[in-house]
Formats: structure tokens, C-alpha cells, sequence
């Protein structure tokens, strides 16, 4: 690194130099530091500096007084400032008390920190979510403070045994400074953690300080500046840093340590080299800015000078982005990126990241930090060959000419990543000879950079950079490193080829994999072939199942090979699995329509009963989810709905045989439904066929609408009639069969009417006559007259037919006219009336008092029903024979 990275830069010059107490803190801009000093007589005064870029490249900043404030802070010696930048105060301590001053007027405001005899002052470091903590140092004791809603509040006391000279408070954890021993304590309990030894002499030479890099500093004898780590799994961990002579004041700007003696000496906190030597006046006051940990670890600090003479300086960088270059050429990448970010933060830095993070990744290379390497090498956006240069076994070609690797790291020498290392640990190493391919500590190291690789190529792979050349390597690595992963990677897409990874897979034994590479490459049938050998044994590989694996593609196939394969590869599947062979044909992305002559002949190799029952299920699948118009599968399908209609009838005991639908037994209701609907709507299956197979069966409803699909429209109405007794359904077979009857075909009105007025039965005739008239009342608008007059049989009196021939009979457009009709109607349909009750009274039942039902015994009330049987005896009608019944009732209903 340049000698003259650093340089003395003047401020001002204080009001006085007769300085009681002085520090400094940041402010809510980046730019502004505020310095508060109090001068003997106890008058303190602010000075608010402001720092500008001043060079094109804004990579220095020069510092200036903005403004000036003063007040008088106490008429005593004031021995501590504390300024608190997050609420806004600043606090002094004289002759034993705290006072409280606004930050940014310096007005005077309440401290309620009443407490007497104080030592000294500071604040928790963590500064966790924004929380203020204030501790506060009496005679072997100390207190700590809660900042909230405006003031500080005690919440605990803590006795000590002895008072410490510094103290240091960082989240649950209190370091105590004596002349012998630095001492840890637990905060909350007060119990000792860890004790170290500090044979120092001088008081004057204690110094206690956290670093961003989680660190404590401090004296640890008298040239020796020790540094503790504070990380979980290396606490107590010591460096320490030997100086020439003790030091005179130690200040600290991450990621520098500054270290007065009799010059200033400039080190880097993370290698503890010294990097530049200042000769300057013995300094008053060497002073460094005390920051929370949050804004240690980012934020942009100074070091402040005060001379005997007043005059304010400070050393500051001539060149920001220099001073990074110098430190990563130095190999000093750590304190080059801890630069870098408060450079950023404060706004000085014009660098170009690409080449500086491409300087670190070598940097770090050479130091065997890969983690940090490969890390730079992905920010630095580094294409993977030049970083594959060092590991030319993972390649599948030639490597493009590299222009970072070969030129900076490898040598005529060093052609692998084991060779580099094996160079590199040899010179760090005392006994270069002891240093061999073969030691654990390079292979060790060769490991690591590795796993470091693999998550490099990885990030690629993720961002959709990853090519041929970083898939390839990927894989190589994942199957030395994880082959469980490297089974994942394969299985989900990449860029390798299959001459890249059949080989060392099948080696391996993870067909599995293989055959998820082949799916993922657009290649099934190889997929297919690899589970088919694993499902039959002829191949092994632990917790893989052929057939399921095998199934789960089968399933999903959709394009135009996916027949193709199902007729290849079914087979084995149905004899394996045969359930799961049937849901390749019924639950698969691709319709099986095209092969159903196939499966159906597949299926027929299945032992009873999975023959019949599967080629049912699939016929089913045809049929309801494709509508297949293939006559012989429609046709089978409905006879198989038909025979478990009848098989669930028979289990659950129950008859079809009923009079209306909705009399079906529950059981079966919603499936001879079904069954109606499909024989009533599809087109393809066979009428015939299905009449045939159910012709002396129970299934009424059913031959009446196979029979109307035979337009065998007289038989149906005449089942109707006979079986199920019901005129209204007969008229609504009327009403749909006049719907699909084709042209030139006998109108099915004509054939119920036909049905009706040619019974020849006397028992029915009169019934059958009845019903014909009211269908004529009641649907003559739909029948044609032309068809019906010829069928009414000359002996039904004109007076009957007279509510059929006003229907059809149209009216005059003279009112007069239609009156005079409307009144003959009127008589005539009176006069039948009259005649009708003629009748009826001579047809009348006459019983004589108490006399008695010949069949039951009882007595006749008035509301007794009589009846007269054929052979003239009185009867209850409830109590008249079937035969007697029978003649006197036909139909259920009559319109």
C-alpha cells in the first residue's frame, strides 16, 4: 500500500486550549459531525462541521466550521461530554453530577439523573431496535438507565468489588478496565465470565474500545494492544498487535487504528499491519467518534487532532477509491470492502465495482479464502470460465483463453486447483517439504473450494446463466459432493447433454434419475424403458417403484406420441397393477378413444371378474366422458347399466314393477334415471338389441321408450295402457312421440285414440270410451280432426262428442250468432246432464234400514259406498272381490 495514503488535514482552530473535556459525535446527515468542548470556566461550545467533496471524482472530502454555539455548562471542572445523537442531547459530568444540554442549541434541559458521586458515563453499544441505555459509574457500583418517553429511568444497580478505570457495555455483557485485569460480567446477573490479565504500569495507557468487526480492544501490557473476539463459537479468541513503544493515545476509525507513541501510526484493524507513519506535534487530544454497533459495522467515522495550540485536524484519506485499490493489490481485501462500504456511505467513492470485486476474488483466491473468493467472483459477474480454468476435470471442452485466472493465479506450474494450493500453502509454510498433494490440509482446502464452486455455479444456474459448461461442471460436483442433489438437479431442467450424464449415472446405479432426465429432455420412451426394467426386476435401485413412476408419466402424456407409448408400455403396467393399468386408459391427459379397440382387446386377457368389471368401467369411460358413436359400445353400455339396475334390485329386495317412476324404490330411483334419460337422448346405441335382452323383464318404462325409438309407437301405448293404467302418461308419450315422429308416419294421437274406441273388451269398453272422449277435450288442439272423426264409433251419443266439436268448431264473427250457439250448447249439454242422472238413478243402490253388507256384516250408513256385485247383493265397495273390481275399473286415471 502507498506510504501517503493519509494525510493531515486542517480544520480550525478552538476557542481555547486550556480543554477540560472534549468529544465529538455524527449527526442524522453523514456530512455533519458535531464537536463539543468544554474550555476551563466550564463554558461548552459546539462546532458543527460540515464535510464537502472537492475533488471531480468526489473520492476525498474536506472538512469546515459551519457554526458555533457556547453556553455554560458548570462553574466546576467538567470531566466527561457524552453526546447521544439519537435523542438529540448531550450530557456532562462535573464534580460528580450529570447535566443535560439540547443537541442542537445547547439550551439547558431537565436530566433526571439526580444521583451524586458519579465517576463516569456511557451508553450500551447494541442499541438494540433504537433503545438508549445509559450506565453510570459510582464507587464499586454501577448503574444502568432506560431511556424512555423523555427521560431516563433506573432499572437496575449492580455492585462491584473494586471500581474499574473503563468500562465497556455491550448488549448483556459489561467489560471492566483495571491496571492488572480486564474482567467480564454478566449485566442482568453480575456473575464473572472471563477474566484476562493486564500487567500494565501506567493508567494513562488503558484503552478500551469495540470494533466493527466484533472485537474489543485493549491494553494488554504495556506495548501490547490485544484484540478480543466477541462471535459466538470464538469468544476469548486473543490477536495482539506489539508496538515499539507504549502508546500515548489509541484511536479508532473502522477499518483503522490509529496509534500515538511518538508518531502516528496508521494500522489495518483486520491484519494489524501498520500502514502509515505521521510525524506530527505531540497531540493534546487524539480522539475517535464512539458509535452504536448498528452504525459501526457501515457508517463513515473521523479520528480528530487537538494540538497544544488549539488547532483542530484530522487525518484523512487523499484518495478514497485509491487507498481500496492499494489495500486489495496489498492483500488486504477485508479492510478494502470495510473501506469501501463507508466510502459508499458517506458518499466519496466513484469506483468501479466490477474490476474492484474482480481485484478481490483474486486477492482472496491467493489467500485460500474461497468462501470470499467465489462470493467477489459473482459480483464481479465473472464468466465460468475463468473460474473453471482451475478445476479442468469438471469441463466437457475447451475453455475459452482466460483473462483473469492464468494471468494472476496459475503459474507454468500450476495447472489444477490441488497444484494452486499445494503452491500457495508452501509459501506460508515453514516446511515447504511438509506440504504434499496428499496432505489432509489440501485436500482439506480442495473440499472446501469445491462446495464453494458448486454454490458459485449454482447462483449462475439460478439467475438462468447457467450454460453447457456450468451445468456439466454442476452435476460433476453435485455427484462427488451430494448425490442425492445431483439426482434433483438432473430431474429439473439444465443444459447438459445426455452423452454427459447417462454414463456416470448408470455407473452410479440412480437409474431413477436417469429416467427423470430423459422425461425432462422430452424423451419418454427411454424414461419408460428404464422404470419398465426397475418394475420387472431386471434393473435394481433402492426405495424407486418402476410401476409408479411409470404410471405417473403414462398419465400425464398429452402429445401426439402419448397413444403410441400407452400401447407400448400399458401392457406390463395392467399385469403388474391391473387397477392402475385401467386408470392409465380412464384418468390420463390423453383421450384413449382412438385405441378403444385395442384396450377393449387388452382388457379381455383379465381373469373374471376384473375382465368384466374393467371393460364395464372403460366402456363407462367411452361413453359418458367422450360420447363415443360407436353403436356396439353404447349398446353394451346401457345393457351393463340395465343389469345393475336389476342386480341392485334384487339386493336390496325391491321391485320395478310400479305404476309410476316415481314409485321406484330409492335405492334405484337415481339410476333408472340414468338409464331412462340415456335411452330417451343418445342416438347410437341399438333399440333392437336392448328390447331383445329386457322384452320379459320388469322394466315397463324402459321397453315404452326403446319401443318409441323403434317407432313402434301402438305397442308402447298400448304397455302403457295395459301395464301401467294411465291415460295422462299415455297423452304425454303422445305429446313427445308427435315431436320425433318423422314425416308420413301414423300421428301417435291418432294411434292412442285408435287404442281407446277400439277396445273390444266389454268390461273396458265403456271406460276406454270415457277416457277417449276427455283426450279429445283435452288435447283436441293438438289432434287433427281429419284423423280422429273416422275412429269415434257411430254409437257414442252426439251429446258426449258436443265439448270436442265446440273445440274444434270455429266460431262467427256475428255475436249474435255465437249467442244463439253458446245457448243451444248450453241446453243440450243440460239436457245430457238430465238424461245422465236418469241413468244413474236407475242404476242407484237401494238398501232398506239396518240392513247389513253381505260380506262384512256391518250395518249401511248414509256414508256408506254401496256396490250391487253381479249376482245383485249389496256390498260395502271396499268389500267387492278383484273380479268384481276389475270390471268395474280399467284406468287410473282419465285425463
Amino acid at each position: 500500500m502507498s506510504s501517503d495514503a493519509f494525510q493531515i488535514q486542517d480544520v480550525t482552530t478552538l476557542e481555547s486550549s486550556k480543554i477540560e473535556a472534549i468529544a465529538f459525535s455524527n449527526d442524522s446527515d453523514p456530512a455533519i459531525t458535531r464537536l463539543f468542548v468544554v474550555i476551563k470556566g466550564g463554558r461548552l461550545m459546539e462546532y458543527v462541521l460540515s464535510a464537502e467533496s472537492r475533488n471531480e471524482k468526489h473520492t476525498n472530502r474536506i472538512y469546515s466550521v459551519a457554526n458555533t454555539l457556547s453556553t455554560v455548562a458548570s462553574k466546576k471542572k467538567v470531566s466527561r461530554i457524552l453526546p447521544i445523537p439519537s435523542i438529540s442531547k448531550v450530557f456532562t459530568l462535573s464534580n460528580g453530577a450529570i447535566s443535560a444540554f439540547d443537541m442542537a442549541t445547547l439550551s439547558p434541559v431537565s436530566c433526571n439523573i439526580a444521583a451524586s458521586g458519579i465517576l463516569d458515563m456511557g451508553t450500551n453499544a447494541s442499541e438494540e431496535d433504537g433503545i438508549v441505555k445509559m450506565w453510570v459509574l459510582m464507587k464499586k457500583a454501577v448503574h444502568f438507565f432506560l431511556y424512555s418517553q423523555g427521560q431516563f429511568s433506573e432499572y437496575q444497580a449492580l455492585p462491584l468489588n473494586d471500581t474499574p478505570l473503563l468500562m465497556e457495555w455491550i448488549g448483556e455483557r459489561l467489560f471492566l478496565q483495571f491496571k492488572d485485569r480486564l474482567l467480564e460480567l454478566n449485566s442482568l446477573e453480575g456473575t464473572p465470565v472471563a477474566e484476562h490479565k493486564t500487567p500494565v504500569k501506567s493508567a494513562s495507557q488503558l484503552c478500551l474500545k469495540l470494533l466493527s468487526n466484533d472485537t474489543l480492544l485493549f491494553a494488554s501490557a504495556p506495548n501490547v494492544l490485544s484484540l478480543l473476539s466477541l462471535t459466538a463459537g470464538t469468544t476469548g479468541t486473543l490477536t495482539a498487535l506489539s508496538l515499539p513503544l507504549p502508546p500515548k493515545f489509541v484511536a479508532y476509525a473502522s477499518p483503522f487504528l490509529f496509534v500515538y507513541s511518538d508518531v502516528l501510526t496508521i494500522y489495518d484493524q483486520f491484519t494489524l499491519h501498520a500502514l502509515q507513519q505521521l510525524a506530527l506535534s505531540p497531540p493534546l487530544f487524539l480522539l475517535d467518534q464512539p458509535l452504536p454497533l448498528p452504525a459501526l459495522r457501515t457508517a463513515s467515522s473521523l479520528v480528530l487532532l487537538v494540538d497544544k495550540d488549539a488547532h483542530l485536524s484530522l487525518p484523512a484519506l487523499r484518495d478514497g477509491d485509491a487507498t481500496i485499490h492499494a489495500l486489495l493489490q496489498a492483500g488486504s481485501p477485508f479492510t478494502a470492502f470495510d473501506l469501501l462500504r463507508r466510502c459508499q456511505a458517506a458518499g466519496n467513492t466513484c469506483i468501479d465495482l466490477p474490476q474492484l470485486h474482480t481485484q478481490a476474488f483474486v486477492s482472496f483466491l491467493k489467500t485460500l479464502a474461497f468462501k470470499d473468493a467465489f462470493a467477489h467472483a459473482a459480483d464481479a459477474a465473472l464468466p465460468a470460465g475463468e473460474v473453471l480454468q482451475l478445476f479442468p476435470e469438471l469441463c466437457v471442452a475447451a475453455l475459452p483463453e482466460p483473462r483473469v485466472v492464468t494471468p494472476n493465479v496459475l503459474g507454468r506450474n500450476v495447472r489444477t486447483l490441488r497444484e494452486f494450493v499445494v503452491a500457495m500453502l508452501k509459501q506460508q509454510s515453514d516446511d515447504p517439504s511438509s506440504i504434499t498433494a496428499d496432505s489432509a490440509v489440501v485436500q482439506q482446502h480442495e473440499k472446501e473450494a469445491r462446495a464453494e464452486l458448486a454454490a458459485f455455479l449454482q447462483s449462475l444456474h439460478d439467475a438462468g446463466k447457467g450454460d453447457h459448461l456450468v451445468d456439466v461442471a454442476l452435476f460433476r460436483l453435485y455427484l462427488e459432493q451430494d448425490p442425492a442433489r445431483a439426482q434433483k438437479f438432473v430431474a429439473a431442467p439444465n443444459a447438459c447433454a445426455v452423452e454427459d450424464v447417462e454414463a456416470p449415472l448408470r455407473a452410479a446405479g440412480f437409474f431413477d434419475a436417469l429416467a427423470e432426465f430423459f422425461v425432462q429432455k422430452s424423451r419418454p420412451r427411454e424414461a419408460l424403458r428404464l422404470w419398465q426394467q426397475l418394475g420387472e426386476g431386471a434393473l435394481q435401485e433402492e426405495d424407486v417403484d418402476g410401476l409408479r413412476r411409470s404410471c405417473r408419466l403414462l398419465r400425464s402424456l398429452a402429445g401426439e406420441d402419448a397413444l403410441e407409448l400407452l400401447q407400448e408400455f400399458a401392457p406390463w403396467v395392467l399385469r403388474a397393477a391391473p387397477e392402475e393399468g385401467l386408470k392409465l386408459f380412464t384418468l390420463g391427459e390423453a383421450s384413449t378413444v382412438p385405441i378403444a379397440p385395442f384396450v377393449l382387446e387388452l382388457l379381455q386377457g383379465l381373469a373374471e371378474p376384473q375382465r368384466s368389471e374393467f371393460r364395464a368401467r372403460y366402456v363407462q369411460y367411452l361413453v359418458v366422458m367422450h360420447r363415443v358413436d360407436t353403436p356396439a359400445v353404447n349398446t353394451e353400455y346401457v345393457l351393463d347399466r340395465l343389469a345393475q339396475l336389476q342386480a341392485l334390485a334384487e339386493q336390496r329386495g325391491v321391485s320395478l314393477a310400479v305404476e309410476k317412476l316415481e314409485d321406484t324404490p330409492a335405492a334405484c330411483r337415481d339410476l333408472r334415471t340414468e338409464i331412462l334419460q340415456f335411452l330417451e337422448t343418445n342416438a347410437w346405441y341399438d333399440p333392437a338389441a336392448v328390447l331383445e335382452t329386457i322384452a320379459e323383464k320388469p322394466l315397463v318404462f324402459e321397453r315404452i321408450v326403446v319401443l318409441a325409438r323403434l317407432r313402434r309407437y301402438s305397442d308402447a301405448l298400448r304397455l302403457v295402457l295395459n301395464e301401467l293404467r294411465s291415460v295422462t302418461m299415455a297423452c304425454d308419450c303422445c305429446r313427445r312421440f308427435s315431436q320425433r315422429a318423422p314425416t308420413g308416419t301414423e300421428s301417435p294421437w291418432r294411434t292412442l285414440l285408435a287404442l281407446l274406441f277400439g277396445e273390444e273388451d266389454e268390461a273396458k269398453k265403456q271406460a276406454f270410451r270415457d277416457a277417449a272422449v276427455r283426450v279429445l277435450v283435452a288435447h283436441g288442439y293438438e289432434i287433427d280432426p281429419l284423423d280422429v272423426l273416422p275412429l269415434v264409433p257411430a254409437d257414442v251419443p252426439a251429446a258426449v262428442l258436443l265439448p270436442y266439436y265446440q273445440l274444434i268448431v270455429p266460431h262467427s264473427t256475428d255475436r249474435m250468432r255465437e249467442a244463439r250457439i253458446q245457448l243451444g250448447m248450453k241446453e243440450v249439454y243440460v239436457e245430457a246432464k238430465k238424461n245422465e242422472l236418469a241413468r244413474l238413478r236407475g242404476e242407484a243402490v237401494v238398501v232398506e234400514a239396518e240392513q247389513k253388507c253381505a260380506v262384512c256384516g256391518e250395518a249401511f250408513t248414509k256414508e256408506s259406498v254401496v256396490a250391487r256385485t253381479t249376482g245383485g247383493v249389496c256390498v260395502h265397495e271396499g268389500c267387492l272381490s278383484e273380479e268384481e273390481k276389475k270390471k268395474e275399473v280399467v284406468l287410473n286415471d282419465l285425463c
